[in-house]
């Protein structure tokens, strides 16, 4: 098992890690925003301008293709040395990040 997350929700995760000028907190604040990784990484340019404390420049990078695929590259490494990584949302990960 790569992850506890559904598949689409830890690459989505993984694109928005991807993207510039987006860290931990920022990415917490679109999952909180819209529900999952999956939905924030979709989001219309225009819902995305409503979270808080996103720069300009994030907002117009969430979404593109480049990110999934960097995660699509990531998500194969972590397969092949039979890695799991807990995201943010998943029942592992650590109370203390929350």
């Amino acid at each position: 098992m790569i992850s506890p997350l559904p598949l689409e929700e830890l690459r989505s995760l993984l694109a928005l890690r991807f993207t510039p000028g987006l860290g931990a907190l920022r990415i917490r604040a679109l999952i909180r925003h819209f529900g999952s990784a999956e939905a924030a990484f979709g989001a219309k340019l225009s819902s995305l301008r409503e979270v808080e404390g996103l720069e300009a420049k994030s907002v117009a990078a969430i979404g593109k293709l480049e990110w999934l695929e960097r995660a699509d590259t990531e998500l194969k490494r972590v397969t092949k040395v039979g890695a799991c990584l807990i995201g943010y949302g998943a029942p592992d990960y650590p109370q203390a990040l929350h």
